[in-house]
């Protein structure tokens, strides 16, 4: 039997990058009190589930205090001692992983020890540990997904012994390694997205977009107010278009009245007829009727469609579910709509888009998400097609979050010193 022995982080894929790589039977984690309340539960159903692996043990270290985990912030006062620093701690902890270790090798089993996201002082016990136990040590660089070997025993190092194993990690197992679920009963509804014809569909509408995108969100207010039929058709009133547009300066009758055409011209409508008093147009599909009346939308799929070159693994339109359970009454889930995901490799990446200028609540709300679900080694992407003031572009690279226009060039901060 091989077993992983690893100090439980408060990052989930520090726990578990070791066992989507190889085999491996039996895993034990030390960790403190508050981190075995908060991760048991999910560590051992996703170890389980994803990665087979057949039992899963805890034991509590006797820690004064939480780890100084770098996916936790420091709350400590200046000048405050850290506390996974004390040295009177390591005869106690060496105690428990020595017997653990021991008892593991005496039953003729291959022990193994992961250092990924270890505590200082805990990294320190299994070091002394290696020598005298012939321990085998090793740890991952989870943003480049590399295996470093911390020693060689003569027993032979993990990838010398376990079966290696490709545990696939999608974005849903993703976010289920989080605690939460994909609710897709809210996904938008875009079929075969991903197919030639979609992606030529999304080009032309993003073409039609770019001539209009001035006056694109008035247009989808306008068309909002006027539902389509079965058929996709819509009926635009003269009232109503007056009314829509009397103070828009940018998008006119006239301009409303060339968009169509060129939607025509660009085979997104058809039946398009002109008339005194009505305006007559069916769209294509609902791809189409869905970018019109939701204005971001067709940013959101031009974005996506741009992630995706680099990272198949993307998601558009997500919404995420807090606590992994989806309830069939409303309103009592806690969700977050998400406009673009990618993984690549262990590295997830979450985009915000905004047709406007956003201001700085844009950046707290895609902060929030991405800690939740996303973690300390996530990426975050503000898209504002608009341009962001230099305040909250500074704000943004405090956050470490980039802020691009909507062809995801970064926008330039002027006096990159002052930061």
């Amino acid at each position: 039997m091989i077993v992983l022995m690893k100090y439980l982080s408060r990052e989930h894929v520090e726990n578990l990058i070791s066992a989507l790589h190889f085999h491996i039977d039996k895993m034990i984690f030390f960790g403190s009190r508050e981190d075995l309340a908060v991760m048991r539960q999910d560590t051992g159903r996703f170890l389980r589930d994803v990665c087979g692996v057949t039992e899963t043990c805890f034991y509590e270290l006797p820690l004064s205090a939480p780890s100084r985990n770098a996916a936790r912030p420091d709350t400590r006062s200046a000048g405050q001692p850290d506390p996974s620093g004390q040295p009177e701690l390591l005869p106690a902890l060496l105690e428990i992983i020595r017997e653990t270790a021991v008892s593991e090798c005496s039953a003729g089993n291959q022990v193994f020890a992961d250092l990924t996201g270890c505590d200082t002082l805990v990294s320190l016990s299994f070091g002394m540990l290696a020598q005298e136990l012939s321990l085998p040590l090793h740890l991952y660089r989870v943003e480049s997904d590399q295996l470093i070997l911390l020693n060689k025993p003569l027993s032979g190092v993990l990838p010398e012994i376990a079966e290696k194993i490709t545990a696939h990690l999608d974005l849903d197992k993703w976010i289920r390694m989080r605690g939460g679920v994909i609710n897709y009963r809210m996904h938008k509804e875009i079929k075969g997205i991903d197919n030639r014809e979609t992606e030529s569909l999304i080009n032309r509408i993003w073409q039609l977009f770019t001539r209009y995108e001035e006056g694109w969100p008035a247009m989808s207010g306008l068309l909002q107010k006027a539902p389509a039929d079965s058929t996709l058709t819509i009926r635009l009133e003269a009232g109503l278009i007056r009314d829509s547009l009397k103070k828009q300066r940018i998008f006119t009758e006239d301009a409303l009245r060339a968009f169509l055409k060129d939607g025509e011209e660009l085979r997104l409508f058809c039946n398009l007829r002109i008339r005194k008093g009505t305006l007559t147009f069916t769209c294509a599909n609902k791809t189409v009727l869905n970018c019109l009346t939701e204005a971001g939308s067709i940013l959101e799929l031009h974005i996506y469609q741009l992630l995706r070159r680099e990272a198949p693994n993307s998601k558009v339109g997500v919404h995420l579910d807090w606590d992994g359970v989806i309830h069939r009454r409303s309103g009592e889930d806690v969700l977050n709509e998400i406009d673009v995901i990618s993984l690549k490799g262990f590295v997830p990446t979450f985009i915000s888009c905004k047709l406007g200028r956003p201001g700085k609540n844009a950046l707290y709300e895609l902060s929030a998400v991405t800690r939740r679900f996303g973690g300390k080694y996530a990426k975050m992407i503000l898209v504002a097609a608009k341009g962001m003031s230099q305040t909250d572009l500074r704000r943004a690279a405090d956050m470490q979050i980039t802020v691009t226009d909507r062809d995801l060039k970064p926008f330039r901060i002027e006096n990159p010193d002052s930061l």
